[in-house]
């Protein structure tokens, strides 16, 4: 294989070249009993953009990528970048109406999916949204879709033509903004590898370490573990499922160091049964994302393995922007200090710093972040201020310079680490004939978070059950979305204008919550 230029890499490709030249021998990624080499995995990449160029994708198209865990993902990575073009990895619990969304929002030119998604997507117009070169993994391909491998047969792109443009797009990861459509965030190759490169340092990713990664790499948080491992030169060992029944026989297997994990998982982790039957040893950092982890969960865990769990702060647009040190001092139930590289401000509604103590909004400010919105300048121009990102997230510092998470401003639910709009489950349930009016609300739950719950106004005349309205809205929502509860008020509170009055009614809901009921229940 070619050697890289002398000179450090900027972008992607060339993080994963540097790395196939330094130990090409060395294990890079295992998936089930497959593991490929750092040479190996270039290699791989370079016939996968080999496939995409003899399918018609140019520099700056958008490949997107249905995929849950896999090899394949990680090879449409890396050889969607070292043609140029840009990766579009959807929600792997996406339901047709969510994918088709993200499809012709992002404008993307070739699509990959599994057979065990693929249904879902079926019904799409895929001739009218200039979508003719459809892949699938792991099949032969039928009715419109092409073989995964004939990507992987082509022959490979000449390490010579790769692009080193580190202000090109990299990365579009569609994300539950304050509006009922997702917001595609834009990730440069420079902002990629810079991220990358604060994960090698935060993890002391390292020739030789092995870390499991049980959660979706399509989501930047799995995925900044897996690049940082590829920069250091680390073994990323990727497994499909969070399940205990998985993840335990996997840390026997492969010995990992590292593993991160979203707080539902944790908690699956602390309450699974056969610990003793297994080695947990080689442990030495679990990292934890996505939104609070409980204290009782944060104690157990350190009873079962011996240290504690490395809790953080983040979001789509800039990863982690904070964490308690993988392998030093933590702080329970602080979300950790600014990792390097990341400057994190408290200010107050005048956009001045507030004293320390005092709750604000945390702004953020680094290399390794977002570079806009996908077509979206206005939501661009809210979220970034004179470089600085609102995460719209409240906190406050202590005097030792430790972040505490207080609440967020905006009104997204955060179910076991997946944001979910309100006004996009709320438009569902006003389809159905019966639903005069309805409010989504998130309430707290000790094992996901948050849970969805709904509380609607019926229709003068009309009738639904609750079973009914949740069946109704499990047909057109991924079931993640779709609320555990569903409560009926006889009159939803109103402003002077006639409209729903959300602060009111989440206030009435806090109410009846303390009171030990349920409003209008």
């Amino acid at each position: 294989m070619p050697t890289t230029p002398d000179a450090a890499p900027t972008t992607l490709p060339g993080l994963l070249l540097s790395s196939a030249t330094r130990a090409p021998d060395a294990i890079a990624l295992r998936v089930d009993d497959d593991a490929a080499t750092f040479a190996e995995l270039a290699e791989r990449a370079a016939r996968v953009a080999g496939g995409l160029a003899a399918a018609g994708a140019r520099a700056g198209d958008r490949v997107a990528l249905f995929l849950p865990n896999g090899a394949e993902l990680v090879d449409l990575y890396f050889g969607s970048w070292m043609l140029g073009c840009v990766a579009v990895p959807l929600n792997h619990r996406y339901l047709e109406r969510e994918a088709k969304f993200s499809l012709e929002h992002s404008g993307a030119t070739v699509f990959v999916t599994h057979p065990e998604l693929v249904a879902r997507v079926e019904g799409l117009p895929y001739a009218e949204m200039g979508l003719d070169a459809r892949y699938l993994v792991r099949g032969d391909g039928a009715d419109g879709w092409r073989p995964f491998d004939e990507l992987v047969r082509a022959d490979p792109v000449a390490l010579s033509s790769v692009p080193d443009d580190a202000s090109a797009d990299a990365l579009v990861l569609y994300t539950s903004g304050t509006t009922g459509n997702p917001k595609g965030v834009v990730w440069t190759q420079r902002g990629l590898y810079a991220l990358a490169s604060s994960m090698r340092d935060e993890y002391a990713h390292d020739l030789g370490v092995v870390q499991l990664l049980p959660t979706p790499i399509s989501h930047v948080g799995a995925l900044s573990n897996l690049l940082g491992g590829i920069l250091g030169g680390a073994t990323s060992v990727v497994a499909d499922s969070a399940d205990p029944a998985d993840v335990l026989p996997a840390i026997t297997r492969w010995s990992p160091s590292i593993m991160q994990l979203l707080p539902t998982g944790l908690d699956d982790f602390v309450e699974a049964s056969g610990h003793d039957d297994h080695d947990l040893s080689s442990l030495r950092a679990v990292v934890v994302g996505g939104d609070k982890v409980p204290l009782d969960v944060h104690r157990r865990f350190t009873d079962l393995v011996g240290f504690e769990v490395t809790e953080q702060i983040g979001m789509t647009e800039c990863s982690h922007y904070a964490s308690n040190p993988p392998y030093g001092e933590k702080r329970l139930g602080s979300v950790g200090r600014p990792v390097r590289g990341h400057d994190v401000r408290i200010v107050d509604a005048t956009g001045a710093d507030a004293l320390v103590g005092k709750t604000g909004e945390i702004i953020v400010r680094s290399d390794a972040m977002f570079d806009r919105y996908w077509d979206n300048p206005e939501a661009t121009r809210d979220a970034l201020v004179d470089g600085w990102l609102r995460t719209g997230d409240l906190g406050r510092f202590d005097a030792d310079g430790w972040l505490w998470f207080m609440g967020r401003e905006k009104q997204i639910i955060i179910r076991a680490g997946s944001n979910i709009v309100p006004e996009e489950v709320e438009e569902v349930l006003h389809q159905h004939p019966a639903v005069a009016l309805a409010c989504v609300v998130g309430a707290a739950d000790a094992h996901l978070g948050q849970r969805v719950e709904a509380y609607v106004e019926l229709e003068p005349g009309e009738s639904v059950t609750e079973d009914e309205l949740r069946a109704f809205a499990n047909d057109r929502l991924s079931a993640y979305k779709v609320p555990e509860r569903v409560v009926f008020l006889e009159k939803m509170p109103r402003t002077g204008t006639g409209k729903l009055d959300r602060h009111r009614l989440e206030q009435q809901i806090a109410a009846d919550l303390a009171a030990g009921g349920a409003a209008g229940s």
